[in-house]
């Protein structure tokens, strides 16, 4: 996909990158809630209702920076 950004000759013009694990942690984070406890290692006890994740965008202008990251299939 990347590639294709890069080449810049298909209708695919951007990608958003998510965390790899974004479901994992929003499943514990949804039984921790569930269950009524909170999270030790955060500054607040309880769990957070709203997280905001870093997903940056991928287009042709900064698709070198993540080509590294980026996996070929």
């Amino acid at each position: 996909m990347m590639r294709d950004i890069q080449a810049d000759n298909t209708v695919l013009k951007a990608t958003v990158i998510y965390p790899s694990t974004q479901a994992a942690d929003g499943i514990s984070l949804a039984r921790l809630i569930v269950q009524g406890k909170g999270m030790s290692d955060l500054v607040e006890s309880a769990v957070p209702r709203k997280i905001q994740l870093y997903a940056p965008v991928v287009t042709k202008e900064n698709v070198e920076v993540y080509l590294p990251s980026a996996f070929e299939s």
